[in-house]
């Protein structure tokens, strides 16, 4: 069995998320049926949706068959990969930025249609356009991508609360207290009423990129007789954890005690964006005081 973890890290890691998982899907067929999880942060997080709609379109159980020693290259899982991937996503959301966001600026109230986040979420759900014949998973219901019983991988996406500087996960796994807990909005400060997101929601909730995105906010359409008492917001889940570990920690210190567990041969592959080492080369001294505080604490 295994679990991937993919680091934040933006297109840059997106692309090494997805492509990284397809390309090892070309060569060994078994591989989605295997993979359990996918804990991923920021743009690791678009990489994982990626991989993971393009399972539920074409990866099916089937008896284990070995890698195979020579494929033709790039494979077909690959070949969906990179078409989704020569999307542009940053255009969107600057035009979005620039006009009409800005103008919300100048407005007595805000305009839903004009948020920069949506155009963020509409260039994802673009990337399976051209899928003739194939249900849009980013526009689809972000658990209905899942099952136990088939080939697609569960997801665990890592997003940070901005009122307490918690990590909280959108997943298919249930995670105890988590607020998205089994893919579930919780929303604990209206007495516990859950609400369902998309895929292409959950996605830029964990790759809610600094600066350029604003945070997400939990502002549900209340059944009748139900005050709203206040909100939660949430931006990108690297401010927590850019690596997808804790979460995954945290997953197996609750089964590790079931017996199933001794008999799984684990492995996790750990999917990093940058080298150690390469940050000092490239002159970001100027950010080692702000990470120095943040390991410590």
């Amino acid at each position: 069995m295994f679990i991937v973890l993919a680091e934040g890290g933006g297109i840059y890691a997106a692309n090494h998320a997805a492509l990284f998982l397809s390309r090892v899907q070309d060569v060994c067929p078994s591989f989605s049926q295997h993979l359990f999880l996918i804990s991923s942060v920021s743009g690791g997080s678009l990489g994982a949706g990626i991989f993971a709609g393009i399972a539920r379109d074409h990866a099916r159980n089937a008896q284990a068959a070995r890698c195979k020693e020579s494929w033709q290259f790039p494979g077909p899982f690959e070949v969906a990969a990179r078409r989704a991937l020569a999307n542009d996503f940053l255009s969107p959301v600057v035009a979005a930025a620039v006009f009409p966001d800005f103008l919300q600026y100048f407005l007595p109230f805000s305009v839903a249609a004009f948020d920069r986040a949506k155009a963020e979420e509409a260039s994802y759900e673009a990337l399976w356009a051209d899928e003739s014949g194939m249900a849009n998973p980013m526009k689809a219901d972000f658990l209905s991508l899942w099952s136990p019983e088939g080939a697609t991988p569960a997801l665990l996406l890592n997003v940070t609360r901005v009122e307490s500087g918690n990590r909280s996960e959108i997943s298919h796994i249930e995670m105890g207290d988590g607020f998205f807990s089994n893919g579930l909005m919780q929303d604990q400060i209206n007495g516990g009423l859950l609400y369902s997101v998309r895929l292409s929601t959950a996605i830029g909730l964990s790759a809610r990129f600094p600066w350029l995105m604003p945070s997400g906010r939990l502002n549900p359409a209340l059944p009748a007789g139900v005050q709203a008492i206040g909100t939660e917001n949430f931006v990108d889940g690297g401010y927590y954890d850019n690596s997808g570990a804790d979460a995954v920690i945290e997953l197996l210190d609750q089964i590790s005690s079931l017996p199933e567990f001794r008999r799984i041969d684990l492995r996790v592959i750990i999917l990093k964006s940058v080298a150690a080492r390469d940050t000092y080369a490239y002159g970001f001294e100027i950010l080692m005081p702000i990470r120095t505080v943040l390991q410590s604490r």
